[in-house]
């Protein structure tokens, strides 16, 4: 995360799992995120579905 943030890159976390982990990610600075915690994987049929039903995704509690 640092690497990329010195070469003023973005991070795109993926495989995120667990509130911990997303707490880490963000304490780091990384602002892009996904994986299981949001969503399983899903076919693009499905993500047309969900993207047309307006879905929204999980709200995360984050530790303070």
């Amino acid at each position: 995360i640092a690497l990329a943030k010195s070469l003023n890159l973005e991070v795109l976390a993926e495989g995120v799992e667990t509130p911990a982990q997303l707490n880490f990610l963000r304490r780091e600075g990384c602002q892009l995120v996904q994986g299981y915690l949001f969503s399983p994987a899903i076919t693009a049929a499905a993500l047309n579905h969900f993207m047309a039903q307006r879905q929204l995704l999980p709200v995360v509690k984050l530790a303070t």
